[in-house]
C-alpha cells in the first residue's frame, strides 16, 4: 500500500442486548490497523470490542468533565446547592 493511502475497514458491533447489528466502517492508514490490530491482540480482545469499549469510555470522560465544569461554574457562581451527606445515606437507607 502507498504512503498516505487508506484502507476501508468494516466491523460489526451488537448493539443493545446482543439483537441487533450496525456496522461501523473506518479508514485509516494501513500502519495503524497494525497498531490497533497488534493492541487488540495484546488485549485478549477483538478491534471490534477495543473500539467499542474505547468509544464508550471516552464519552463517559466526556461527560464526566463537562459535570465537573458545570460543578465548577456552579461554585464560582455562588450557585452551588450541597446537602449534608447524612441526609444522602438517609435517603438511600444506609
Amino acid at each position: 500500500i502507498l504512503a498516505g493511502c487508506q484502507v476501508s475497514v468494516t466491523y460489526n458491533f451488537i448493539v443493545g442486548g446482543g439483537g441487533a447489528m450496525s456496522t461501523i466502517s473506518l479508514r485509516v492508514p494501513e500502519d495503524e490497523l497494525k497498531i490497533f490490530k497488534a493492541y487488540a491482540e495484546h488485549n485478549n480482545s477483538t478491534l471490534s470490542e477495543i473500539i467499542r469499549t474505547i468509544m464508550l469510555e471516552r464519552i463517559e470522560d466526556e461527560y464526566d468533565l463537562k459535570v465537573f465544569a458545570d460543578y465548577e461554574a456552579e461554585k464560582v457562581a455562588g450557585t452551588l446547592k450541597t446537602r449534608p451527606i447524612g441526609e444522602l445515606w438517609k435517603e438511600l437507607d444506609l
